[in-house]
């Protein structure tokens, strides 16, 4: 519950102030994300508390790549090879993922970026907010 009401008080506090995104934190995108809440332009929302595919991101001068990541029980990761190339444009106090893949191209704005999640929203107002992924190890 109280992850819930985080969530939400983060997406209220980036529709409610003009909160720019300093350049130098965009490294914090850096590393495995998964997706813990959607918010949908209606305004409605659903939580994520298990995820099977995580994103693994790289950034490095302005432009990055995302991966699509399976984790599994031992600590280490499954791809099927999918990922996506994308460039990061300043905008006004914020800054936009812009995706181009094969005959597919789409942005994302960055809504909110901190040390443990960040959020984005859409071309069809859909909000995705994600928090660092942390991987579960059985083994001793």
């Amino acid at each position: 519950m109280f992850k819930k009401i985080f969530f939400l008080s983060l997406i209220l506090l980036a529709y409610g102030c003009s909160q720019s995104i300093d350049a130098e934190k965009l490294q914090n995108l850096n590393g495995y994300w998964e997706i813990s809440e959607v918010v949908f332009a209606n305004g409605e929302s659903k939580t994520y508390s298990v995820n099977t595919l995580v994103d693994f991101i790289v950034i490095k001068d302005m432009k990055g790549t995302r991966t699509k990541v399976a984790p599994d029980l031992s600590g280490n990761f499954r791809t099927n090879g999918d990922t996506e190339v994308f460039e990061i444009i300043p905008k006004d106090d914020t800054f936009l993922l812009s995706y181009k893949k094969e005959q597919n191209q789409w942005e994302e704005e960055l809504k909110t970026l901190e040390t443990d999640s960040f959020s984005v929203k859409n071309e069809d107002g859909k909000i995705y907010v994600y928090q660092r992924f942390e991987p579960i190890n059985v083994n001793p």
